[in-house]
C-alpha cells in the first residue's frame, strides 16, 4: 500500500519550521506584519511579512530537503512556504476564523485575553500546509 503522506518530511518539516519560525524572526517582523487596518503603514508590513516568510521559506526548505536528502521538490516547497506562510501571518486568515467562530472585532483585537487564540489558529493553519506538502513530496 502506498503512504498516503510522508512521514519523514512531515515531522522533519515541522519541527524545522517551528524553529525556523520563532527564532528567525525579529522583533520589527512580528509587531509590523500584521497591520493591514486602515491608517497602518501597509508598506512596513509587506516588508516585514514578505521578509519573515521568505527567511522561514527559505531556511525550512533548505534544512528539511538536507536532512531528508531529496532535493526533487524544492521549488514545491519553497513556493508553497512562502506564500502560504505570507498570507497566514498577515493574521487576515485567523480574524476571518476567528470572526466565524463569532467572535467580535473588540475580542479579536484584545491580544492580552485572545493572543493564544491567534497563535493557536496560526500555528494549525501552519500545519495543514506543510500536511498537504507532505502528500506531495
Amino acid at each position: 500500500m502506498e503512504k498516503l503522506v510522508n512521514i519523514d518530511f512531515l515531522v522533519i518539516s515541522y519541527f524545522v519550521g517551528m524553529f525556523v519560525d520563532w527564532v528567525f524572526q525579529w522583533q520589527w517582523q512580528a509587531v509590523n506584519k500584521s497591520k493591514w487596518s486602515k491608517g497602518d503603514n501597509k508598506l512596513l508590513s509587506f516588508c516585514a511579512v514578505y521578509s519573515h516568510s521568505g527567511i522561514y521559506a527559505l531556511l525550512t526548505t533548505i534544512i528539511t530537503l538536507y536532512l531528508i536528502k531529496d532535493w526533487s521538490k524544492l521549488c514545491l516547497i519553497f513556493w508553497t512556504l512562502f506564500i502560504s506562510h505570507a498570507i497566514i501571518d498577515t493574521r487576515m486568515p485567523v480574524k476571518w476564523i476567528m470572526r466565524f467562530k463569532g467572535m467580535t472585532w473588540e475580542q479579536i483585537y484584545d491580544y492580552q485575553n485572545y493572543g493564544f487564540m491567534h497563535i493557536g489558529i496560526d500555528h494549525r493553519l501552519h500545519e495543514i500546509v506543510l500536511l498537504g506538502l507532505a502528500m506531495f513530496v
